[in-house]
């Protein structure tokens, strides 16, 4: 596996995805992979491979993404996010 950024032009779309060995997971690295894998540029097992990643942390991503979009993706955001649940409970 390349530890490289790795550039993909999938549907006139010219994707960047992050470094295979990336350590540190940013709001746009996570939405890089998961966009690659909804224009099928990457099959969800490939992105889980090529990163290290389990099912169910990428199936998550996909799911704070869909709920709030790139700020889902932020952890300050969900960790405020599940305080406020907490509260409300």
């Amino acid at each position: 596996m390349s530890s490289q950024r790795r550039k993909i032009t999938q549907h006139g779309i010219t994707l960047s995805l992050p470094a295979s060995a990336s350590s540190r997971w940013t709001a746009g690295r996570k939405v890089a992979v998961i966009t690659a894998i909804r224009v099928g540029a990457v099959t969800f097992s490939e992105a889980c491979e090529r990163y290290r990643l389990s099912h169910e942390e990428l199936s998550a991503w996909e799911a704070a993404f869909d709920e709030d979009g790139i700020t889902g993706l932020q952890k300050k955001y969900r960790s405020i996010r599940a305080e406020n649940r907490a509260r409300s409970c």
